[in-house]
């Protein structure tokens, strides 16, 4: 016999877990896109402005794919975690390179 929980979590609901998914996805998505421009700017072989501009430019698409992948996601765990993980990786990146 299978038996039900006697509560809901409140994270499942529809509205609550959309309100997670927008807010990871603006939060996530500036933190994942801010720090890759960092260390892109930093790390290609350009000059200074013009990696600057290119790194810039890459990371509107950067924003827009960690957007695509917080709805794309099933587990709200994934959403959470990955946005995360992948900045804190970003962040170690740009401290190990400057």
């Amino acid at each position: 016999m299978i038996s039900k929980p006697l509560f809901k979590s409140s994270l499942s609901s529809k509205p609550a877990a959309i309100t997670i998914r927008l807010l990871m996805s603006v939060l996530g998505g500036y933190g994942v896109a801010s720090l890759s421009c960092v260390l892109l700017s930093q790390t290609l072989p350009l000059e200074q402005v013009d990696a600057i501009l290119v790194a810039t430019m890459l990371s509107f698409a950067v924003f827009g794919t960690v957007v695509i992948r917080v709805f794309s996601v099933r587990s709200l765990r994934q959403v959470i975690v990955e946005p995360l993980m992948l900045s804190t990786a970003l962040y170690l990146l740009t401290v190990m390179e400057s």
